[in-house]
């Protein structure tokens, strides 16, 4: 995003009720300035960072035109790309890969602009505090979730939840994957980090 419209981004969210009521949408707007590293940045910290075991980390990538994103582990040997690479990580073309975790969380997200590996977002998350805090954050994590799930019982009568989770059970019906599509939908954010 050009310089001039950051700053108009940045002067109708404070101008606006919408910074007190919505802020996510105006870090939404306001993240699209900050400059992403790329990917390829990612894979050689993965690769080259001896303090890091690179085993607990996965990517994800658009495999040709499906739609839904493929993962494999960091380390995973290429049986999918013809040529001379032996890594799936390498052999991947950058522009296909989506996004990294570790473990479970988020590291790097293309499309969300999120970079906890360098923190180039600007949200002051590396990856080392990513690292020390894991265990942290994942027990903040299911205990979100499991009240997002008591809420959810609180509303929904028995037929209405059952309902809901025969209409879910072809897809990834879990706690966590309710929380990612609270937080795309810009919903649960709170909950999320």
């Amino acid at each position: 995003m050009p310089p001039h419209r950051c700053l108009i981004a940045l002067a109708s969210c404070v101008a606006s009720a919408a910074a007190s009521l919505m802020p996510h949408r105006c870090l939404l707007a306001l993240a699209s300035c900050v400059a992403l590293r790329p990917a390829g940045d990612v894979l050689q910290r993965l690769e080259y960072d001896r303090g890091l075991d690179a085993s607990r980390f996965s990517f994800f990538f658009r495999d040709g035109q499906n739609p839904l994103k493929t993962g494999a582990p960091f380390d995973a040997p290429n049986d999918r790309v013809n040529g001379t690479e032996r890594r799936l990580a390498y052999a991947i073309p950058e522009h296909r890969i989506a996004f990294f975790s570790y473990g479970e969380r988020l590291v790097w997200h293309r499309e969300r602009r999120v970079d906890r590996v360098y923190g180039s977002d600007g949200c002051g998350v590396k990856l080392g505090d990513v690292v020390a805090g894991h265990d942290r954050w994942k027990a903040h994590r299911a205990a979100a979730a499991a009240a997002t799930m008591r809420d959810v019982r609180a509303v929904l009568d028995d037929e209405a939840l059952f309902s809901l989770r025969r209409a879910s059970s072809q897809a990834d019906a879990s706690p966590a994957a309710f929380l990612d599509a609270a937080s795309d939908l810009g919903l649960g954010d709170s909950l999320v980090e």
